[in-house]
């Protein structure tokens, strides 16, 4: 299901007879408050800004960015227990001071392909190990603080086919 209209919606459950989720679409912007939310955004949106509304918590999905997408943090706090949390296969930013954090697994995201473009300008990003695995692809790094919990030395994790640059930010 995606919206195709500006408007709030209900994702609601016959068989338990309650609503699941809402979620709100003004104009180019969706807003999410959940996994769900935030997965169905994903999945659909091209062009749009994601905006997270709520503090939540990611198991058990591995989001993938088919689409070019922004995702405004807006303060907010995202944890995961899924490694990597997101794979980015085409042109995404993320703003906001959020945080998204994986105390658990290693990798935060995965850039794949040579269309994978991740330009990150603020934000808080900490991950056990890998806080980005750029294998094929580009990473702009505009601003942010990130923090690996093990080891700082592979915080960044650049192969032979991607590209990573670093113009600002905190790492710890």
């Amino acid at each position: 299901f995606y919206p195709s209209q500006i408007g709030k919606y209900f994702v609601y459950s016959q068989k338990r007879n309650f609503i699941l989720d809402i979620f709100e679409v003004k104009s180019n912007t969706i807003y999410v408050d959940s996994q769900c939310t935030l997965q169905d955004a994903i999945e659909n949106s091209s062009e749009q800004i994601i905006k997270v509304i709520n503090d939540f918590a990611i198991t058990n999905i591995q989001y993938t960015i088919e689409n070019a997408i922004t995702l405004d943090l807006n303060s907010k706090t995202i944890t995961s227990s899924s490694e990597p949390t997101c794979t980015v296969k085409n042109q995404s930013t993320i703003i906001g001071d959020g945080v998204i954090e994986s105390s658990e697994k290693d990798n935060l995201f995965s850039i794949s392909g040579s269309e994978g473009n991740l330009i990150i300008e603020s934000g808080s990003f900490t991950a056990k190990n890998t806080i980005i695995d750029c294998q094929s692809g580009n990473v702009l790094i505009k601003g942010g603080y990130f923090e690996s919990k093990i080891n700082q030395s592979t915080m960044i994790n650049k192969g032979d086919n991607g590209n990573v640059i670093i113009v600002e930010g905190t790492f710890n």
